[in-house]
């Protein structure tokens, strides 16, 4: 009993997954022993094909809700919970050090454990120091939001090809 109360409280897609066939499963066998128990005191058969409507309906609704959730893992798409505009003027904000940020990825392994990676372009002169504290800080701000795995290219501002391709394109790139 304990592990199913653990699975249903599950955050993950395949926990989810798995608590909700357990309950699809326990609502057929207990609808099986209701429509049995009526059956043999009335004549009424048509119950038991709404009862298997009613499950079946319930049951291609939740795989219709997973089905999305698990495409949107598989095609890497950004979390839902996360508007990728407002993290960008978080992270720039956050430091008088950060002059832009660029090439940003945001996407989520299990609907739970959340990475991103992108480019921060800082300005031309700091040291190692600077620059191993100033991720640090970026790191720790993201990982306060969720956001577990995070990677951190930095660029100077002056010697920065990605920036220069990017502003010539005509393109923004996440």
């Amino acid at each position: 009993m304990q592990h199913f109360l653990r699975l249903r409280t599950g955050v993950k897609i395949s926990e989810r997954a798995v608590s909700l066939h357990l309950l699809e499963d326990l609502m057929g066998w207990i609808a099986v022993l209701i429509v049995g128990f009526i059956l043999m005191f009335f004549d009424w058969p048509i119950l038991d094909p709404i009862l298997s409507l009613c499950i079946s309906i319930f049951v291609l609704k939740n795989v219709y809700s997973n089905l999305k959730e698990i495409m949107n893992v598989f095609l890497q798409a950004i979390p839902e919970t996360y508007e990728l505009m407002d993290l960008e003027e978080k992270i720039v904000s956050s430091s008088e050090l950060v002059k832009e940020i660029h090439n940003v990825h945001l996407w989520t392994l299990d609907g739970v454990t959340n990475i991103m990676s992108f480019h921060l372009v800082v300005e031309e002169n700091l040291s190692i120091d600077q620059i191993v504290e100033l991720k640090k800080e970026i790191k720790s701000l993201l990982r306060d939001m969720g956001i577990q795995d995070v990677s951190i290219d930095i660029e100077n501002l002056n010697n920065c090809s990605t920036v220069a391709n990017s502003i010539t394109a005509g393109i923004r790139h996440h």
